[in-house]
């Protein structure tokens, strides 16, 4: 229990840095007429020794999974060092950059090689007791099955998780929009992938198509045909048989006429999904929350921004990761040597060793959809470079228009739901196209490519959420203190 405490106050007080920076540090019971209630904000430099110190305390005291009182459901030893990795590199990148960039969020005080080598730290305890024993699912579907799991209480490399049981009716409904298409990926994110020969196009030997979904999925790293929807797996009703008939296509729809739940992007998103039916409204699928894998590849980015990585320090980290869906090995001397271009549109950093570039892909790629890229991108500090001016991508539409404009295709899929004229694709009307690529965002002017521009965010402000001016007011009445506010809010 003091484990589970010092792990559960670590986890809010992360959470409320990544949103606010620095905030009041608390650590007793308070009363409604309490003074620390208005306690002024800690530097974030202070907040996160904090953390460190509950996740130290918390690491002490806890079980490894599986032992002793770290039972199913229960946080465990494992987990409290996967969150000091991140906390550990979070804030040591963020000083990092942040202070590269002489930014507006910048630490005062910074200690980025301490809170970088808590990271490396609690990696190595991770990699001592675990090494490579990952989870590894049946051929073709190695990365794809760890994450539709009814139970992760065997499953390698999955440590905190919450668990769902019809029996005592505690259910989930999230695999529905699974089966029925909501939701994809960016083309950004696709094109991210290497080559299956561990190399990124521009010096890869592979050739390839990218403009073909299938191309795509027989071509790149496996994951991505484990992550997105690909034609060559044949029609959705083969692995949803009691979903409605709009669903027989090998297609996803792009408009309500297609599907109830369009795929916008086209990219249509796979992992996560379950193919048992009564996952849809009464899921008992665990929601994995904290795995290994994080661990590893905040290690390896740790001891990489620190200048100490190895080649054994990859083979013990990211390799095992990739060895997993027959990935060729990272090899650092290899790496340094590509000539590649790397963006900062792409969230990667022109200016450093190539290593580091492909660390930050393997992240992308090995983390994608799990929650982490925009905080990546905040403590990298390229909020702007990433996102200001971009109009988002998704698949190529001529192979969409292909499909849904031929009502042979559709029909001899199966598709029942509505008549092939309902369902074709009008330029303009309810289908938009930048170069040739579909717009997710259909009809919202502002990312056509002759008038909008495109996203946009306040690199003076948009690092960190704005400090409720009802608290700044209720500091200043209550207390007479000055509640200081985030920089570029009001």
């Amino acid at each position: 229990y003091y484990g589970e405490g010092f792990y559960c106050r670590a986890f809010k007080y992360f959470n409320m840095l990544r949103s606010f920076g620095g905030v009041p540090y608390i650590n007793k019971p308070l009363g409604t007429t309490s003074p620390e209630l208005y306690t002024p904000r800690s530097s974030r430099e202070v907040l996160v020794e904090k953390i460190i110190a509950d996740l130290d305390s918390a690491v002490y005291y806890l079980h490894w999974k599986g032992t002793g009182e770290a039972k199913p459901g229960r946080i465990n030893k494992d987990a409290a060092l996967v969150l000091m990795t991140r906390v550990g590199l979070y804030e040591g990148s963020w000083e990092y950059y942040h202070g590269l960039k002489n930014s507006k969020f910048q630490a005062s005080n910074p200690k980025t090689d301490i809170f970088l080598n808590k990271a490396v730290e609690a990696g190595n305890m991770l990699i001592e007791k675990h090494g490579n024993n990952l989870f590894k699912g049946s051929e073709n579907n190695e990365y794809f099955e760890y994450f539709n799991q009814k139970e992760y209480e065997n499953v390698a490399g999955a440590f905190l998780y919450k668990s769902y049981s019809r029996a005592n009716s505690v259910i989930q409904k999230w695999m529905r929009s699974y089966a029925e298409g909501a939701g994809g990926i960016t083309r950004s994110a696709v094109d991210a992938y290497l080559m299956k020969d561990g190399k990124p196009s521009q010096i890869s030997s592979i050739s390839y198509d990218p403009k073909l979904m299938n191309s795509l999925a027989d071509n790149k790293d496996p994951r991505l045909s484990q992550t997105i929807w690909s034609p060559n797996k044949g029609r959705f009703f083969d692995f949803y048989p009691t979903v409605v008939g709009g669903y027989r296509t090998s297609y996803p729809g792009l408009i309500k006429n297609q599907q109830s739940y369009p795929c916008h992007s086209g990219y249509r998103i796979w992992k996560g999904s379950s193919f048992d039916a009564d996952e849809f409204d009464n899921g008992e699928c665990d929601d994995l929350i904290i795995r290994y894998e994080e661990g590893l590849l905040n290690f390896a980015e740790a001891k990489a921004i620190l200048g100490e990585l190895t080649q054994t320090d990859l083979d013990n980290s990211i390799n095992y990761i990739r060895a997993r869906v027959g990935m060729p090995n990272m090899v650092l001397s290899d790496i340094n040597g590509w000539d590649v271009e790397y963006t900062t549109q792409n969230g990667f950093d022109p200016s450093a060793p190539n290593i580091i570039n492909e660390i930050r892909r393997e992240r992308r790629v090995e983390l994608i959809l799990e929650g982490f890229r925009l905080d990546d991108i905040k403590r990298w500090a390229l909020l702007e470079e990433v996102f200001n001016g971009v109009k988002p991508q998704g698949a190529h539409a001529q192979e969409f228009l292909d499909y849904w404009n031929d009502a042979e295709k559709v029909l001899a899929d199966g598709f029942k739901w509505k008549t092939p004229e309902e369902v074709t694709l009008t330029l303009g009307k309810d289908f938009d196209v930048l170069d040739g690529w579909i717009n997710p965002f259909f009809q919202n002017s502002d990312f056509k490519p002759t008038s909008g521009r495109g996203y946009y965010l306040d690199g003076n402000r948009d690092y960190l959420t704005s400090i409720p001016r009802s608290e700044i007011i209720l500091y200043k009445d209550k207390a007479g203190i000055d509640l200081v506010q985030n920089p570029g809010w009001y």
